[in-house]
């Protein structure tokens, strides 16, 4: 039930197998469309799932089935020329000595996903038609992670020690027989220290260290050099263009490149190229809990965008914090502000929905048992008192928790379906909840 505000529910079963179990789930709020991953790595997708409908189709059969074994997956949307939506899984190929990337793309209709053909043109990917899918020529390891925002996808591969960026778009028109997606490798940062946590906005890209988090400019990332006629300028690979403005990606690509030549960035992850920083993890100070657990190392275990400059980080300890970043130019030293969050109950899973305003949020917590709490956070703006203006690091973050769910089953997972509801994974059924 939910203490102290109204909702609708409803519990929808999982598909019953002896084989394999639903483990997670994957929810694109836009398009209604959810994915199911099982414990022998298959996927089921449903390209339309309304949870709290009792017209909405049976989980039974899914409209895509993707055999194992997938190691990561997900929704990755496309915002232009015209808004779409892919399906992206990855897999281990050839005995794990490479890695194969499989696209999906959702009708304008909403009815299927159907199999994209992939254009891409770097020296370690070529599609392969018999596998449906680009190899790309690193080792896929024991662990893939994924991390999307809109047109860009980072992928960070365990045992090679790398995280790659890859910019997408669409060529060709809906209906055309010639449409495919347009893949291209737009960046690489080598890491030095083990990466646990991944997390992307339009503007940052976040990984997740021992004590606290190491933040990059995006752009940095997916703009390449390019060698034209002897012209040394710069194109960002998502919009074309030679700017440097602090904008966001907006997914635009030169369908005429022409002879340039694109070169992807490459960093180290301790590079400060670009105002590439490490933030640390403030703790309470007031807190004898807080000081022994500073004496022991934690890991930045579970990272999510609430905006294009914010992010919610948990780490190792069931601990929440909340990370303020902007630059005005691009190339400038970023602007941080990390605080610890004060919840209550020992946080095991974390959902946000990413949004574009910064001044009030909500998202879930769960002790990964049977109860979630929904957390209202609002930035209340003390940088400017008595008209002076204060440091960032002055202005103060407001929670509150505004409702507590339990549920009857163990919590598998959280998913937010739209602003003011949640998707919950329970051992057999999801629960969806809607709240006002």
């Amino acid at each position: 039930m939910v203490a102290s505000s109204s909702f609708s529910a409803r519990q929808v079963p999982l598909p019953q197998s002896s084989i394999s179990q639903t483990t997670s789930l994957l929810f694109d709020s836009l398009s209604s469309s959810l994915a199911l991953s099982h414990s022998d790595s298959s996927i089921s997708l449903y390209p339309s799932f309304s949870p709290l409908s009792s017209l909405s189709s049976s989980l039974s059969f899914p409209q895509t089935f993707i055999s194992a074994p997938t190691s990561s997956a997900a929704f990755l949307p496309l915002i232009n020329p015209s808004r779409r939506l892919l399906f992206l899984a990855v897999s281990p190929s050839h005995g794990g000595a490479s890695i194969l990337l499989r696209f999906w793309t959702l009708k304008h209709s909403n009815t299927c996903f159907v199999r994209a053909h992939v254009e891409c043109n770097h020296k370690l990917m070529h599609y392969d038609a018999g596998k449906s899918g680009v190899v790309f020529g690193v080792s896929h390891g024991a662990c893939v992670k994924v991390a999307v925002t809109s047109n860009v996808f980072v992928m960070y591969c365990v045992s090679s020690r790398m995280v790659y960026v890859f910019a997408v778009r669409m060529v060709g028109g809906e209906g055309d027989e010639n449409e495919s997606v347009k893949l291209m490798r737009t960046g690489v940062v080598e890491c030095s220290v083990p990466v646990f946590g991944i997390g992307v906005s339009s503007r940052f890209l976040v990984l997740g260290e021992f004590d606290g988090v190491r933040v990059f400019p995006l752009q940095i990332l997916v703009k390449g050099k390019v060698k034209k006629s002897g012209s040394g300028r710069l194109l960002n690979l998502c919009d074309g263009k030679g700017n440097g403005g602090d904008e966001n990606l907006d997914g635009k690509v030169e369908k005429n490149v022409g002879s340039t030549k694109l070169r992807s960035a490459r960093l180290r992850q301790d590079s400060k190229e670009g105002g590439a920083c490490f933030v640390p993890f403030k703790g309470d100070s007031d807190s004898f809990n807080s000081i022994k657990l500073q004496m022991k190392p934690v890991k930045a275990i579970d990272i999510e965008a609430l905006s294009p400059n914010e992010f919610l980080i948990m780490d190792s300890a069931s601990r929440i914090h909340h990370l303020r970043l902007s630059n005005s130019v691009i190339g400038s030293e970023v602007s941080c502000h990390m605080n610890q969050l004060s919840v209550s109950i020992n946080v095991q899973k974390m959902a946000v929905l990413p949004g574009i305003s910064s001044r009030a949020q909500t998202f879930w917590i769960s002790d990964g048992e049977h109860t979630v709490h929904t957390i209202s956070l609002s930035d209340l703006d003390t940088s400017i008192i008595g008209g002076e203006r204060k440091d960032d690091d002055k202005r103060l973050i407001q929670i509150s928790v505004t409702s507590a769910i339990f549920s009857s089953e163990t919590i598998q997972q959280l998913v937010p379906s739209a602003a003011d509801a949640i998707l919950v994974l329970g051992q057999g059924s999801i629960f969806a909840y809607t709240i006002s």
